[in-house]
């Protein structure tokens, strides 16, 4: 417990530390000013950019999710991404939201591993798509003589390991191997766990076609952050252009991705007041610019707070022990799913005591 604690701790305190620094770099009462400056009806539309893209990250993970549990509407699907959303926002682990989204629409069904699978599929789908403008970002970045040091190397290694990560566990021979490995401790909870999982993910080896309109649908999902951006310049009339957002707002967001504040508080300002001082845009401009950004993207998840009890009430439908792969239908028949025929088909299945996980 004092492990979470202390890393949560000095989250804080790297987050006090960058937003104290960028206060005393830029003047603050400028700064109000220029918030408050924004027009309304121009920032009411990047708010609508921002709820537009959380219905897209809805979309593109529903398909995913068929794939494993077709017995999942997509209204109990949104509710529960919505509200796992904002309880992401309170939560002080990253993974606590998807946590939360797996155990709301897995344990009813006893499909945890497999709604896992899918949102595993959708994060690592996402991270690579984010390659995409972080790479036409450093492209414009060279173009316009922009200096950005190490952040091509690292981009370009970050899009080599998230690749792998999606793709490596769909080979049938690294399948193998896990089971391999875990053969040992067939017995264990943890282990037929990790095999249900294993077995769920390597369900999309046979799904080529959706894990291809799932990473169009991302990459495109990559964009809106941009638009919104964008909008917000507009409505604090910044004078800040497309293309210099182009540059700074994806390479922001993939800096603000390192775990080493909350919410990527502190981070997410100061990358975007750094990259865009390159384009010679003044610190507190750029400040004005992250901060009011922000608000579109708190009022996105508020939404999620309307189906909380989707996360605070998950109870398991008793007496249906379900199989790895399957899900209850309404009238109670098992549908086959592709996680189902691959756990059929692995000589390493799971326990059946273990398969109400």
């Amino acid at each position: 417990m004092r492990r979470p604690k202390l890393a949560w701790l000095l989250k804080v305190l790297v987050m006090v530390a960058l937003l104290v620094l960028l206060a005393w770099l830029v003047d603050v009462r400028t700064l109000i000013r220029t918030v408050a400056s924004a027009n309304a009806g121009i920032l009411l539309v990047a708010v609508a950019l921002a709820l537009a893209d959380r219905a897209l990250m809805i979309a593109k993970w529903y398909p995913l999710l068929q794939v494993q549990v077709p017995s999942i509407p997509l209204w109990r699907a949104a509710r529960a991404y919505l509200a796992a959303g904002f309880a992401a926002v309170l939560l002080p682990a990253s993974l606590g939201g998807d946590v939360l989204r797996a155990v709301a629409l897995g344990r009813r069904r006893a499909a945890v591993m497999e709604v896992s699978a899918s949102i595993a599929a959708e994060r690592l789908l996402g991270a690579v798509a984010s390659g995409v403008p972080v790479l036409i970002a450093l492209i414009l970045a060279v173009h316009s003589a922009i200096p950005l040091g190490l952040l091509l190397p690292w981009a370009l290694a970050a899009l080599g390991l998230a690749l792998a990560a999606l793709v490596l566990p769909l080979s049938a021979r690294v399948q193998r191997l896990v089971h391999g490995l875990l053969g040992v401790r067939r017995g264990g909870k943890w282990a037929a766990m990790l095999r249900r999982f294993v077995n769920a993910y390597a369900a999309y080896r046979s799904t080529p076609g959706t894990l291809a309109l799932v990473g169009i649908a991302s990459v495109l999902e990559q964009g809106m952050p941009i638009l919104v951006a964008w909008m917000v310049s507009r409505s604090l009339d910044l004078g800040i252009s497309l293309e210099m957002l182009l540059v700074a707002v994806p390479l922001t967001i993939f800096v603000a991705r390192l775990p080493v504040s909350v919410a990527g508080l502190g981070v997410s300002e100061g990358a975007m007041v750094y990259i865009l001082s390159l384009f010679g845009v003044p610190p507190v401009d750029a400040l004005a610019l992250s901060l009011t950004s922000r608000a579109p993207d708190i009022v996105s998840v508020l939404p999620g707070a309307l189906f909380w009890h989707d996360l605070a009430s998950v109870r398991r439908e008793r007496g249906k022990a379900v199989p790895a792969g399957r899900a209850p239908e309404p009238g109670g028949a098992l549908p086959a799913s592709g996680s189902a025929r691959l756990a059929a088909e692995s000589p390493t299945d799971v326990p059946s005591s273990h398969r109400a996980t």
